[in-house]
């Protein structure tokens, strides 16, 4: 079985048209709705989704936590497709994943820039090296979200962050387990608005996000 994992956070524009160009390429998706407040997760429902639902917003890496656990519970050794609920990612990208040959397979943004502001640039690029430097494999994205788990990977998987370091930490130990990583080139739509109740990620984000991983050093 093919799950795919969406995380949600006040995406009410958007959740219920990546649902539906979602739903032709897996068995079953699950939506974590992290302290919406504008009806998220009533419409990832009603668009046949099923909803697991935090009282408040935690944070990405808490809502893949949740879904973790209910997958390994529920639906255990299934194969695990992530990506945003906020139209950066082409769930058309999906079959992409699958061709590809490797534990963990994550989509690479970096090679499509335009939209992409200078420093954000810098910052994907270093926290991208150091993710290499620290999981002894060549990650080309590691901030990527868009990413494929192999059903032995799945159950191997553990990190620590609530936040977006989620992404660098579960590459790096899942390499130091010995799992192989592969990416794929995909389609990005950079420099999405922010929505209600959050506020784009800048400069502030990417340097904490570089703290973590020299934490895990």
């Amino acid at each position: 079985m093919l799950i795919a994992f969406l995380p949600c956070f006040n995406e009410n524009k958007t959740i219920g048209e990546i649902i539906d160009r979602t739903n032709p390429h897996v068995d079953k998706i699950i939506i974590v709705d992290d302290g919406s407040w504008d009806g998220s997760g009533k419409i990832a429902q009603a668009h046949g989704a099923k909803v697991l639902t935090h009282l408040i917003n935690i944070g990405c890496g808490a809502a893949f936590k949740t879904a973790l656990l209910y997958i390994r519970k529920k639906y255990p050794n299934s194969a695990l497709i992530t990506l945003d609920s906020d139209g950066q990612h082409f769930p058309e990208d999906i079959p992409l994943f699958l061709e590809a040959n490797a534990d963990v397979v994550v989509g690479a943004r970096l090679e499509v820039m335009e939209g992409l502001s200078f420093y954000k640039k810098i910052l994907n690029k270093v926290a991208s090296k150091m993710t290499s430097l620290l999981s002894g494999s060549d990650i080309s994205d590691s901030e990527s979200g868009f990413r494929y788990y192999s059903p032995r990977a799945i159950e191997a998987l553990e990190f620590n962050s609530l936040g977006y370091g989620w992404a660098s930490e579960s590459i790096i130990n899942l390499s130091k387990k010995g799992f192989s990583i592969g990416y794929v080139p995909i389609q990005t739509v950079w420099g999405i608005p922010s929505r209600d109740g959050q506020s784009t990620r800048g400069l502030g984000y990417g340097i904490k996000t570089l703290l973590k991983l020299l934490d895990l050093v």
